[in-house]
């Protein structure tokens, strides 16, 4: 059954709190609770204005008369000259965040993909086509929540990748579609998605001693077998990749809430020694693919 993000919902938690204490969406939008490039928090801010004035927000100048937020104040966030969210791009990432959550769901129920394409994006408040967000229109949403879900877009090197006729034969969806998925987030770039994941991993790597430190001999000869000598330096290696592919999980699961295939003590240990890895990590999927 689908449940509303974590994530999601300590935005709405934070953002309530700090309004609830001066009523000054200024403070909000300055708070670390609203963050520009996360699609979710800026849908947690939109429904917290909606439900306090309880309205239904159309478009920018609606936005702007009822908070008094105009984008000259974005400049306080140290956000580089020319380049701040303007109102309008805030609505769009709000309304796209609800559109592809409610992608996720339906296929988190289990529907086909003649449903999908029954969940109609002006039904959220977005035209035929938009920018700013990681979908441009209805489709390739579609194929962002589909990689999302089944996990294609993970790195090869990482991942195993699924079988794509398969996956198409469950959602009784054409073959072309789960191409299209596979392309979408494989297709060459200047610098791509998964080469970018790569760096990350590889920032992980070099942190990975200073990590083994930090957890103790206890730890070392459980988890890397230290006191037999002839395994221990492939026991270190494979769980430095077991690391490594499980920074990717964690970061998929703060964005999509699907549940990470690592157990509880890695997730546990990605968060408190590698947090700015998986940062990078979420901020690299988040961006709009270029």
């Amino acid at each position: 059954m689908y449940k509303e993000p974590e994530f999601y919902n300590r935005y709405l938690k934070g953002i309530k709190e700090v309004y609830s204490k001066s009523k000054s969406w200024e403070d909000v939008i300055t708070s670390d609770y609203f963050n520009s490039d996360e699609d979710t928090s800026m849908e947690a801010f939109i429904n917290f204005v909606e439900e306090t004035y309880q309205t239904k927000i159309k478009d920018a100048k609606e936005l702007e008369k009822l908070t008094g937020i105009t984008a000259i104040l974005f400049k306080e966030q140290n956000i580089e000259k020319g380049k701040e969210p303007t109102l309008e791009y805030i609505l769009t990432r709000a309304k796209y965040s609800k559109y592809f959550r409610g992608l996720e769901k339906a296929l988190q129920e289990g529907v086909k993909y003649k449903d999908l394409l029954q969940i109609k994006p002006q039904d959220y408040g977005l035209p035929k086509t938009w920018s700013g967000c990681l979908g441009s229109d209805q489709y390739s949403s579609i194929l962002w929540a589909l990689s999302f879900e089944f996990l294609i877009g993970a790195p090869a090197s990482l991942m195993l990748l699924p079988d794509l006729r398969s996956m198409a034969q469950e959602l009784e969806a054409p073959y072309s579609v789960l191409m299209d998925v596979y392309n979408l987030t494989n297709k060459d770039r200047k610098e791509t998605l998964r080469d970018k994941i790569k760096t990350v991993g590889q920032k992980l790597r070099d942190k990975f001693p200073e990590f083994i430190k930090s957890k103790g001999k206890d730890w070392r000869r459980e988890w890397l077998l230290e006191d037999e000598g002839d395994l221990y330096e492939g026991a270190k290696e494979d769980i430095m990749e077991d690391y490594v592919i499980s920074l990717s999980q964690v970061a998929i699961k703060d964005i999509t809430d699907k549940e990470a295939k690592c157990g509880i003590e890695i997730e546990t240990d990605i968060r408190e020694y590698f947090n700015k890895e998986l940062e990078e990590i979420k901020k690299i999927i988040n961006s709009k693919a270029k």
